[in-house]
């Protein structure tokens, strides 16, 4: 976590608990936009990274505490990432919708 309380999307999408619901970086993505309680900033080299709206101030350890890969300010602002709607099956035809209830993912699940 950087000092804005941001982690790289790719480092969530690796939890097993994520995983088991799904591999696919887009469908996080764009849950992560749709949310209350996450926010997701893309930098300016097109990394995603998320936090939580409300008390991350609270999670971010002191920079000496923090692995060497989170010793750094956070990412610059980029222009935020569009909504996009989800579908996921296999074959033509077989998609379902998948909403926010269904893709439930909250920073207290990991």
């Amino acid at each position: 976590m950087d000092s804005q309380g941001f982690v790289p999307l790719p480092f969530i999408a690796g939890f097993k608990r994520v995983e088991a619901l799904t591999k696919d970086i887009d469908i996080l993505r764009s849950v992560c936009i749709e949310s209350d309680a996450i926010e997701l900033r893309r930098d300016s080299d097109g990394g995603d990274h998320i936090r939580a709206k409300k008390g991350w101030e609270n999670m971010v350890l002191k920079m000496e505490e923090r692995d060497l890969s989170a010793r750094n300010d956070g990412p610059k602002k980029a222009a935020p990432p569009k909504t996009c709607l989800l579908e996921a099956g296999e074959g033509e035809g077989e998609g379902r919708m998948i909403t926010k209830a269904k893709l439930n993912i909250r920073f207290g699940d990991f």
